[in-house]
């Protein structure tokens, strides 16, 4: 699984002050029923997410200060007897649960797991963390500190969004399945909040509740929307919650500082609309060899030749200045070999980063007579069925728009039957 570093983003941080304005109920989310936001067409966000996300490819992504995810134990005041409640967080082990059991609002996708990076697990439209908390009750006589009890609290945070809804989903849940000792006394609640462009929509709460009460999950979940969707926009919406630990007055608090969502109305086409990617994750453009055989077989030669693009390490990188695009196809097939119905296929493609390299490669059949060549560094040329090659930049322009793959963002290329 692949280690990305996402800009803006910390995991697990101390107190959140996220301040976010509540707006009325989107006309988009025309009601909430079973913890799910209906749509319109009466498909959920979450049914709508997890079959764009289904194919997907998922990376592990890395916050930008790991040092917010505190080391150390944050603390309540003490009461008159001398007792307090320190949390802290705990690295998850192999031997630990890899995944929280069935919801009561929505089912997890199977790889909401627990990772013992501590990091995101995210795929295009969905992302997903869970963590471990050590919670201890101690108790101070005569100067002396002793612990009286632990639990050992289970946190994920579940986010989703669509390519056409301009709608993130975020959910918590949190329970305690394991207690030794005393942990009475202590109360636990939880708030949404969502940061940068943002308005939440939904918010959501856990409300008070006892350690010793959250042996089954507590759930919460909340919805927001970018605070702009005209043409042309493109901000970020992080969900977050701030929860905290009450005991007696005083408390000790954490937050989740959320993977935050791109949501933009960039994509463009005929109807443009606005919708929201975790840009962090790649997309995926698919080739068939049913439907566009020379093309598939070119493509495929050229990745298993060693250029990048079928590893989310290796991705691919869209670009959108002309001038660059032209450049890069100028470079790999500004002469081509004439050949009756046939045109000038390249790889990497021309609209992307790793486009126009050198030196040139080519194949058997293709018409050119570079000499071959392996590794990432580079580019293929190979002439095939011209309506074919057509197809592929029909298929590759509407990946882009559909998948909302921007100026810069990254993505995969698979072939298959």
């Amino acid at each position: 699984m692949t280690v990305f570093t996402k800009r803006r983003l910390g995991i697990m941080s101390a107190i959140v002050l996220a301040t976010c304005l509540v707006a009325p109920q989107s006309a988009i989310a025309v009601e909430k029923s079973g913890g799910s936001m209906a749509m319109t067409d009466g498909t959920s966000l979450l049914e709508q997410s997890n079959a764009e996300a289904e194919d997907l490819e998922s990376v592990l992504v890395a916050p930008d200060n790991p040092a917010t995810d505190p080391a150390g134990p944050v603390c309540t005041g003490s009461d008159a007897g001398g007792a307090s409640f320190c949390v802290s967080t705990s690295k998850i082990s192999g031997s630990e649960s890899t995944s929280p059991t069935a919801r009561s609002i929505q089912p997890l996708p199977t790889f909401c797991r627990a990772d013992t990076s501590g990091l995101y697990v995210a795929k295009r439209t969905q992302a997903c963390i869970v963590k471990l908390y050590t919670i201890e009750k101690r108790v101070t006589t005569n100067g002396a500190t002793r612990v009286v009890g632990t639990a050992t609290q289970t946190v994920y945070h579940f986010e989703y969004t669509n390519y056409t809804i301009a709608t993130v989903g975020s959910q918590i849940g949190f329970s305690v399945p394991t207690i030794k000792g005393d942990v009475s006394g202590a109360t636990f609640t939880a708030e949404s909040r969502c940061r940068y462009s943002c308005i939440q929509t939904t918010p959501g709460a856990i409300t008070s509740t006892s350690l010793t009460g959250m042996t089954t999950w507590k759930e919460a979940e909340a919805f927001s929307e970018p605070n702009t969707k005209a043409v042309g926009s493109n901000v970020n919406v992080e969900p977050s919650w701030q929860f905290e630990y009450l005991f007696p007055e005083s408390y000790a608090g954490f937050g989740t500082d959320g993977m935050y969502a791109r949501c933009d109305n960039q994509a463009g086409g005929k109807y443009p609309k606005p919708g929201c990617v975790f840009p962090s994750a790649p997309g995926r453009l698919t080739y068939s060899t049913a439907a566009n055989p020379e093309l598939a077989r070119h493509i495929s030669r050229a990745l298993a030749s060693g250029l990048p693009g079928a590893d989310p390490m290796k991705p691919l990188t869209r670009i959108t200045d002309q001038a660059w695009i032209d450049s890069n196809r100028n470079t790999v097939c500004g002469k081509p070999v004439v050949v009756e119905g046939k045109s000038c296929d390249e790889y990497p493609f021309a609209s992307t980063e790793q486009g126009g390299g050198t030196p040139l490669r080519t194949f058997s059949g293709c018409a050119f007579t570079d000499p071959a060549q392996t590794g990432e560094i580079g580019a293929s040329h190979c002439m095939i069925n011209a309506l074919q090659n057509s197809s592929g930049g029909g298929i590759l322009g509407n990946t882009y728009r559909q998948q909302r793959i921007l100026n810069f963002d990254v993505f995969v290329v698979a072939i298959v039957p």
